[in-house]
């Protein structure tokens, strides 16, 4: 009796343990249907929003945390799904788990692929940032691989900005979400192992295979990926978060969207500085001292005066006789760390004296008659 008591004390102990362990593990996610708190989990410093509006299936976007003792890469952050936002919690005990929501496609997500849209997931809002390059952290994950990949049953989700283009011109519905310079849409087709997980690969670097995954529902997602735009500071532009079912209605897909990652990068200062030709100086014609002084060319962008920028020269003669010398005289502009020199010749002929060149006090030049 003892020794069964014994038995059944560890017995529930290591139960309890490994419970215990496994809860800990397990993605956390709480549905919710409000715009506005969804927008704000993933802002970062520097953007403020407005207008947040989200159109959903009930449950189909939430709230996700625990994140780091799972292995789909993000800590915490906002999860969008074409089915319902806690099929996403694993572990991966089901080959195909989906959700009907009934909320029809979405047309910006139709022209991205072949098949028609249904279960849309949508959240927008207008933002406006402080700095000129936008960035948004982000893993897709889809209960369609690996079965389906490379088939009509495509699921995809998009990144829409539309707003002004500092190049030019302006962006509409502009899709971030691609795979790393490149314009291809991260979708189930564009980054697969292939069909049931056998080849042949597709972009398959950007994926990890979740078969057998303790701590996610979706048979595979991608890896971390970055969005990024460039923007114009202090402009108003409105983003699109969208995900759909492709095909069908039946399988779930999700996005999970890293929190406080919509967010500006620290802009980068930089320079230019074009030198002069060449500049000939007769010192006979009496010309003052400032004729040496040919200025460049310079532009630079101090990030909307974040970075004091300074142009200053060094002068280094480099050959003399026959009553000339030249000078090389090398320009530098510093903005921030960042650094950008050129180089312009002066030719000085008849040269009457030191007091018409600004020369540094370590160089000397006399005039070598024949």
């Amino acid at each position: 009796m003892k020794r069964f008591y014994s038995f059944s004390i560890k017995l529930l102990t290591v139960c309890l343990v490994l419970f215990s362990v496994r809860a800990e593990a397990q993605l956390a996610v709480t549905p919710s249907n409000n715009a506005v708190d969804l927008a704000n989990q993933i802002v970062g410093a520097g953007v403020t929003i407005s207008n947040a509006q989200l159109d959903c299936g009930v449950d189909g976007a939430g709230v996700f945390s625990n994140g780091a003792s799972t292995n789909i890469g993000v800590t915490d952050g906002i999860l969008l799904t074409n089915g319902l936002a806690s099929n996403a919690v694993g572990p991966n005990n089901e080959g195909g788990l989906g959700s009907i929501t009934g909320n029809g496609g979405d047309a910006d997500l139709n022209t991205l692929i072949t098949q028609g849209t249904n279960d849309a997931c949508v959240l927008t809002f207008d933002f406006i940032a402080e700095s000129n390059v936008l960035s948004i952290q982000y893993v897709f994950g889809s209960e369609e691989y690996h079965e389906f990949a490379n088939s009509n049953f495509n699921d995809v989700f998009a990144f829409f900005v539309t707003g002004p283009n500092p190049a030019g011109g302006d962006y509409v519905n502009q899709n971030l979400a691609v795979l790393p310079n490149t314009n291809i849409p991260v979708a189930v087709n564009n980054v697969n192992n292939g069909t049931s997980n056998s080849g042949p690969c597709t972009n398959c670097e950007f994926l990890v295979d979740n078969t057998n995954g303790v701590t996610i529902q979706y048979d595979a997602f991608t890896v971390v990926l970055t969005a990024t735009v460039e923007i114009i500071p202090g402009e108003e532009y409105s983003f699109k978060f969208a995900i759909a079912d492709a095909g069908d209605e039946v399988l779930d897909s999700g996005v999970f969207i890293k929190g406080s990652s919509f967010t500006v990068f620290p802009c980068e200062p930089t320079a230019t500085i074009s030198c002069p030709d060449e500049l000939f100086v007769d010192c006979t014609a009496d010309l003052a001292p400032e004729a040496l002084n040919s200025l460049p060319t310079v532009e630079v962008d101090d990030c909307d005066g974040q970075f004091d920028s300074v142009v200053s020269y060094m002068d280094n003669v480099i050959s003399e006789g026959d009553c000339q010398y030249v000078i090389a005289r090398t320009w530098m502009v510093q903005v921030g760390d960042f650094v950008e020199m050129c180089t312009q010749t002066i030719t000085v002929s008849d040269f009457t004296g030191p007091e018409f060149i600004d020369l540094p006090e370590d160089i000397t030049v006399s005039c070598i008659e024949e």
